[in-house]
């Protein structure tokens, strides 16, 4: 798709800041900015790669970066793609301390330098629908953007913290601010603590496969797709703040997702169940209800899981 067909062209010497951005998600954002012409400046701790060094805690580093864009580019800040911050369930358990304050903290000063930016289109606050709630429950449908939220692990509970902060300052101050509730996101580069590439790199190492629950079920998302998804909701001219889950709609199960990866790879090896890999308590079916954003912008996934899954591996190659 060429920078001008693209929906995306709009995005075309606009100046953003990302967050995150050496990460998973944040790099494939900056990337497809980037394609479309945009101006960004990225966040990172590392500060390679064309990153800004930057830890979004300290409001004097955030400050200089925004700083930066405008004396790079000439034009301050317009939007503002906020990513970073604790990405595993397991690991915000393990400390849950660093993960609560440097959700709320790092937010905080995003949306307080934004605030007092002129000319800022848009902030947006990438969130989980874990925010729904990790534990099992009796909710079998998909999940509604105004759904209550649950506070039951410290990484929905650093979700809903920086998504409050968002709400208050976009209801106090009008702040656009419009917050992404991503289902499972997958890609190249990806962490193998993440469950589509830790299969893949034991189909690739291993005879033998463990897995989980193989009847949980996921939406999950190709990168690609949820980056345009998002991109084109920011561009959308009737949206102005507000909650979105970011999905395909449509969920696979483990056991389903397994047996697709073993097809492509051509892994004749064994399963088992690892007991440990099984949390307890944990909810079976996470499907939200993408309603809202296929209403706000017509998107629809141009990746199935299969589609997906044959271009992640095609990127190890």
């Amino acid at each position: 798709m060429s920078n001008s067909s693209s929906p995306l062209s709009n995005f075309k010497d606009a100046t953003v800041l990302v967050t995150g951005a050496s990460g998973f998600i944040g790099s494939h954002l900056v990337r497809t900015l980037r394609d479309q012409g945009a101006k960004v400046i990225g966040l990172g701790r590392t500060g390679q790669d064309g990153i800004f060094k930057a830890d979004v805690t300290r409001i004097s580093e955030v400050e200089a970066a925004f700083d930066a864009c405008a004396a790079q580019f000439s034009k301050p800040v317009e939007y503002v793609f906020h990513l970073a911050g604790q990405k595993s369930i397991a690991l915000a358990k393990e400390f849950p301390a660093d993960t609560l304050r440097a959700s709320l903290d790092g937010t905080v000063n995003i949306l307080e330098l934004a605030r007092k930016q002129s000319g800022i289109k848009r902030v947006v606050l990438f969130s989980s629908i874990a925010v729904y709630g990790t534990k099992a429950d009796d909710l079998s449908r998909p999940f509604l953007e105004t759904d209550p939220l649950k506070t039951d692990s410290i990484y929905s509970t650093s979700k809903i913290m920086s998504e409050s902060s968002g709400l208050a300052y976009a209801s106090e101050f009008g702040l656009p601010v419009m917050i992404a509730r991503l289902a499972n996101v997958y890609g190249p580069g990806q962490s193998e603590m993440a469950v589509i590439p830790s299969l893949v790199a034991q189909m690739l190492k291993s005879n033998k496969v463990t897995i989980g629950n193989g009847s949980a079920s996921r939406d999950f998302i190709y990168v690609k797709d949820a980056v345009e998804a998002i991109l084109i909701l920011v561009l959308s001219q009737t949206v102005k703040n507000g909650v979105f889950n970011i999905g395909t709609g449509h969920s696979s199960t483990i056991q389903e997702l397994t047996q697709t990866l073993a097809r492509i790879l051509d892994f004749q090896g064994g399963f088992e169940v690892e007991p440990s890999k099984v949390r307890p308590n944990e909810r079976l079916a996470v499907l939200p209800d993408v309603r809202a954003l296929l209403g706000a912008t017509g998107w629809s996934s141009r990746y199935s899981l299969d589609a997906g899954l044959h271009e992640m591996v095609k990127s190890l190659k």
